[in-house]
């Protein structure tokens, strides 16, 4: 099959990588992926049980608080259980829920587990094939090529970028796209409970996903930086080994640990840089969950001493809302560190 890659213009170390379009990296992409597409069936199918199980964790206890505690009805969609537990005898009715909690936490795990390892499977093959590819590429250029780009930086891309791609497609991807499935979820069912109430919870969300945004980009320019400096202290290395027997002969020792020096100080600063930049979404979610749940806190206590809402569907409301800010921010926060090594493959 022939190897779909930009042509040489678009490879590392050219002004011309950073206009790299996102279609051809999601054609890059799913030309990798295509070979495994059951492996990826079997991944989302473990995805989704495990949103299901994240999803159903809040429940038990709201049956405990709701239904054996207090004396509510149960939902309509639990009504059959009426049938099999007698009211009056609440403490099995307890322990039903109690040998739930333990059933979703078990099946959710198995989930993770499926999902991790198929994951993992899929993320090692493709970059293999990858990293094939692009020595299969670079074997076929021509020799003008290697004498404007730096041997370092094409290592660099065949090696870091490589394992940045496979840990984005192992860990960080799987974790956009389960986050996504739990945010649909526990909106749908929110707004299943109480849809006024969902829209007070959920009021600061466009404001959160506007600064993501704004976020994104800092850190993807950020983060561009640690890569360009990495491959040029790659090729400061590469250089000064292959050159070390002239590097003797002259007494330039010196000279070579002061360009690495001063490569190495650029790349500190430019990590340390990124990382600040990183660093910064975390207290603003925080801060953002702890407000609305307050807001929720005290409006669902109104409701709830108004007979409009139950302590249960409160609680549940409590739990869904502390994962999906964070979920709403994940997507911003994992994924950024894997966009300069998707642009410079």
């Amino acid at each position: 099959m022939k190897a779909a890659f930009p042509d040489t213009n678009d490879l590392p170390g050219s002004k011309a990588e950073s206009n790299l379009s996102l279609i051809k990296i999601a054609k890059l992409v799913w030309q990798m992926v295509k070979p495994y597409r059951k492996w990826l069936l079997i991944i989302f199918a473990a995805m989704l049980v495990e949103t299901g199980a994240s999803l159903a964790t809040p429940w038990p206890l709201k049956i405990i608080i709701d239904n054996v505690i207090g004396h509510h009805k149960l939902p309509q969609w639990l009504s059959w259980m009426d049938d099999i537990f007698r009211r009056e005898n609440k403490i099995q009715f307890a322990a039903v829920a109690a040998i739930t909690v333990v059933l979703l936490a078990a099946i959710g795990s198995l989930a993770t587990f499926i999902d991790n390892y198929f994951t993992e499977s899929v993320a090692q093959y493709v970059s293999n094939d990858l990293r094939r590819r692009i020595y299969h590429h670079l074997q076929r250029l021509s020799l003008a090529y290697y004498d404007t780009h730096q041997t370092g930086k094409l290592l660099s891309t065949l090696t870091s970028d490589v394992s940045t791609i496979q840990d984005f497609a192992s860990s960080t991807l799987m974790n956009i796209v389960v986050d996504n499935l739990t945010i649909v979820g526990m909106l749908g069912i929110m707004f299943f409970l109480s849809p006024w109430f969902t829209l007070v919870a959920v009021v600061v969300t466009p404001f959160l996903l506007f600064f993501v945004a704004r976020f994104k980009k800092a850190m993807k320019k950020a983060t561009h930086e640690v890569r360009v400096d990495q491959g040029n202290m790659l090729a400061v290395l590469q250089q000064g080994l292959e050159s070390i027997r002239a590097v003797n002969a002259f007494g330039r020792q010196q000279l070579e640990e002061d360009r690495l020096k001063k490569v190495s100080l650029e790349t500190v600063g430019a990590a340390l840089k990124a990382r600040k930049v990183k660093s910064v979404i975390s207290p603003i979610v925080s801060i953002t969950v702890a407000g609305c749940t307050a807001l929720v806190i005290w409006q669902g206590a109104d409701l709830v001493l108004n007979r409009v809402m139950t302590v249960g569907t409160l609680t549940v409301f409590l739990w869904y809302m502390n994962k999906f800010f964070f979920a709403c921010a994940g997507p911003g926060q994992n994924d950024q560190h894997h966009c300069p090594g998707n642009g410079r493959i």
